[in-house]
């Protein structure tokens, strides 16, 4: 059990290595959120999706070498339910922090993205991803 937990350890820290490495090159600011991972400031103050709400969003994603994934074409819009969703946790929480019309740039460690199976096609186990996202439409219930 000690084991495993170093190994996380180490791997949380060279991927918050990485991770700072990536925002100091970056022309963007980045805020770390209390859910541990990243993303451009956003008006916290307006129309915030909440659980059980259907939103409306696109993204894209790439690595932090900004290796393009999967883009926003590829994926188109998605329609969620926040709380019963398929798509990674972390961007359900950054979804969560946005306003309709809003773009943001996120970064999920693997642990908030898909962790040690990646997606099965083109994102690899323990990846950090950079999404670049777009809250389109909120419809409360």
């Amino acid at each position: 059990m000690e084991y495993s937990k170093q190994i996380n350890r180490n791997l949380n820290d060279a991927e918050n290595q990485k991770i700072q490495t990536y925002i100091k090159n970056q022309n963007l600011k980045f805020i770390e959120t209390n859910s541990g991972f990243y993303m451009t400031p956003t008006d916290l103050s307006g129309n915030l999706p909440q659980e059980g709400d259907e939103v409306t969003f696109r993204y894209g994603v790439e690595n932090l070498e900004k290796e393009i994934i999967y883009n926003e074409e590829e994926i188109g819009d998605l329609e969620i339910e926040l709380g019963k969703s398929l798509i990674p946790i972390g961007l359900e929480y950054a979804l969560k922090r946005m306003s309709p019309g809003e773009t943001a740039s996120v970064i999920l460690p693997s642990g908030l993205a898909y962790a040690l199976q990646g997606d099965g096609k083109k994102i690899k186990a323990d990846e950090v991803l950079v999404f670049k996202l777009k809250l389109k439409e909120i419809q409360s219930k």
